[in-house]
């Protein structure tokens, strides 16, 4: 795993001040994929993360926030308690967020196509999407929406926020 912090205003920027969009060829007989949509890292297991980030906010954080299925404080207690990957929050309310029906017993079956419709704003040519990339992308947008509260309770010292508890 990488140790330094990446600045996303100077990586997402080319030197022209605008975004930097990574579309990369999709290879012959091949459909295209997230990957080569929105990776601006070729590094998949290092910069997971900076990867999906990028996709986040090439989508607009605003956009994939509204299907994310667990509160701001659900979240941030869930990173407080260490839980970085947040696998403490129930993965079948993830998987249902993803607008696709996953089952053993038939084909996955598309019940809202909210990430389809976005990433095609973006890339229209995009063939192949897991369920599991659309967790990602709202497991890594869930933590860029609550990040400056995590700053302000970690810098504060405050556990929780929630006058009821």
């Amino acid at each position: 795993m990488r140790k330094e912090k990446y600045s996303f205003d100077e990586l997402l920027k080319s030197q022209n001040g605008k975004p930097r969009i990574p579309l990369k060829p999709t290879k012959p007989g091949k459909k295209r994929t997230i990957e080569d949509a929105f990776f601006i890292s070729d590094n998949y297991e290092e910069d997971h993360d900076l990867n999906y980030a990028y996709m986040v906010y090439i989508l607009g954080l605003e956009n994939v926030v509204e299907h994310i299925p667990f509160s701001r404080e659900e979240i941030i207690q869930a990173l407080l308690n260490g839980d970085r990957f947040l696998k403490s929050l129930d993965l079948d309310f993830w998987t249902l967020a993803t607008g696709i029906n996953v089952s053993e017993d038939r084909p996955p079956e598309i019940f809202n196509d909210w990430f389809f419709e976005l990433i095609s704003r973006y890339d229209p040519t995009i063939e192949v999407v897991s369920p599991a990339q659309i967790i990602c992308t709202l497991k890594i947008a869930a933590k860029m929406w609550v990040q400056d509260e995590m700053d302000w309770r970690i810098m504060t010292g405050v556990k929780n926020t929630d006058s009821t508890v």
